[in-house]
């Protein structure tokens, strides 16, 4: 997933990500590329953070990493 202008503003890079969810920046790229899944303390770090819904994104996380990829691109704000 290219980092790429939205209608809502710039998408939020996986530096901003990384540091909002206290991970590095290359296990941040991984998630949000759909190449791993997120473990506990990260999942628990996104849905805390970004105030998500944890059933949404557990039901992501049994379809796999890109499903995940695919949820947080959907629900992870955009910056101004």
């Amino acid at each position: 997933m290219a980092e790429e202008t939205s209608p809502r503003g710039s998408r939020m890079t996986n530096r901003q990500f990384a540091a909002v969810i206290g991970t590095s920046e290359s296990y941040a790229s991984y998630i949000r590329s759909g190449k791993r899944l997120p473990g506990m303390a990260a999942f628990v770090a996104i849905v805390t953070a970004f105030d998500l819904d944890a059933n949404e994104l557990v039901h992501a996380y049994r379809q796999g990493a890109h499903a995940v990829a695919e949820y947080l691109d959907k629900k992870v704000p955009s910056v101004e």
